[in-house]
């Protein structure tokens, strides 16, 4: 038979075990800035700015502009201007959904031997009017880079 002291002892562990929420002033964000999108009836175009102050386990802060494409392009393509001190690459894709779109951003970089790569999306109305939102990256893959 287990013991009251065993048991309470086993949920002090187990609370000791359950992770803290995270709060909002610990989250990585990224800064969309100068958002358009205007569609036609065959696709949509955007253009817009993205940064990122240095994030959590050391991934770094960065000036990305220029970041442009369409709707049918299927693919992340590189922003035209890109500020960052490692070696990295900061892509652009959006998906339409009618009358909104989901604004993808992926941050590629090399640091100390390994190759990160972080992504994150925010769906936002479309308009021809600048945007300012922000993207909370959601995942994160680690690779040993092939130097």
């Amino acid at each position: 038979m287990v013991s009251k002291i065993s048991v309470v002892a086993l949920l002090a562990v187990a609370a000791l075990a359950v992770p803290a929420p995270s709060t909002s002033s610990d989250r990585y964000v990224w800064t969309v800035s100068g958002y358009i999108n205007v569609c036609t009836a065959a696709t949509c175009y955007y253009v817009f700015n993205v940064t990122g102050e240095a994030g959590p386990s050391g991934a770094p802060s960065f000036d990305a502009s220029g970041c442009s494409g369409n709707s049918l392009q299927y693919a992340f393509k590189s922003c035209a201007t890109l500020g960052i001190d490692v070696p990295g690459d900061v892509t652009t894709d959006e998906k339409s959904l009618g009358n909104r779109a989901n604004v993808f951003v992926k941050l590629a970089y090399k640091k100390d031997g390994v190759a990160y790569t972080v992504t994150g999306n925010e769906t936002t109305p479309n308009g021809k009017d600048p945007r300012v939102f922000n993207i909370y990256p959601d995942a994160i893959s680690a690779v040993p880079d092939k130097v």
